[in-house]
């Protein structure tokens, strides 16, 4: 049948459009012209291809659109009882709360996919743990936050997963400086310093942002003023924004820069 045939190929390339260069408009067309004109039975393949649609929407900035996608994809992935699926659709959901601001929501059903991941390899493990971190850590749990970072660092190095060791390490970085272990927090950040990119503004203005929030706490404030002024330029000069958790931290620093003044 060629309706399940496109269900079943979207289901498994929809990540190249994922990779540099991105093209995620091109992705999202053909997805959606497959999940209009493909088998709408519920299936495996028809969960996947949702849960990549709402990935591929959530990068495009269309975030209603993601969680409508994510709902989608955990009502077929529930009806059809396929592991990954539900994992997978419960990761997408825990992303939209997240973004939401809606922590605790976002800390359970990153939990509940955790829970699925227990009987698939272990690489299925990384986002529902990362998320689960994020989402704490913005609760203002940080011991709790901590703990499943290093829990996420550690699984990330058996796999080799030099990207995700880089976030845990910067979100380890940050989680140490809320619970004021500042020589923790200084090490973590220089760690993640020497494996981002120096061409790359993004990674250029958290390395200010994490050098500022270092000297603050070493009540260096004209030193983290100056650094936090540089983050701001690259950010300007380069038309991007920070991500909903590096922003967090650079409004909580720029509060303290006008609290100490």
């Amino acid at each position: 049948d060629q309706k399940e045939a496109a269900l079943e190929l979207a289901a498994n390339v929809w990540r190249v459009w994922l990779m540099s260069p991105r093209d995620i408009n091109t992705g999202r067309s053909l997805l959606a012209a497959v999940l209009r004109e493909g088998s709408a039975d519920p299936s495996r393949d028809r969960a996947l291809a949702l849960y990549g649609d709402s990935l591929l929407s959530f990068w495009q900035g269309s975030k209603g659109e993601s969680r409508k996608r994510s709902e989608e994809a955990l009502k077929v992935a529930d009806q059809v009882g396929d592991a990954e699926a539900r994992l997978l659709a419960r990761v997408a959901l825990s992303r939209s709360a997240l973004e939401d601001a809606a922590y605790d929501l976002a800390r359970d059903i990153a939990a509940e996919a955790r829970e699925l991941a227990g009987g698939l390899t272990p690489a299925f493990g990384q986002a529902p743990l990362h998320l689960c971190a994020q989402a704490t850590r913005m609760t203002g749990d940080y011991d709790r936050a901590a703990d499943l970072f290093e829990e996420s660092l550690e699984l990330n190095r058996r796999l080799a997963d030099t990207g995700m060791i880089t976030v845990e390490l910067h979100n380890l970085g940050h989680v140490e400086a809320h619970r004021r272990n500042i020589g923790a927090s200084a090490r973590y950040f220089a760690e993640c310093s020497a494996s981002m990119s120096p061409n790359d503004p993004y990674d250029c203005a958290l390395t200010a942002l994490n050098q500022a929030i270092v000297a603050f706490a070493r009540g260096e404030r004209g030193h983290a003023a100056k650094l936090c002024r540089r983050m701001e330029l690259i950010l300007r000069k380069s038309e991007i924004a920070l991500a909903a958790d590096d922003a967090y931290e650079a409004r909580w620093l720029r509060q303290q820069l006008n609290s100490a003044r």
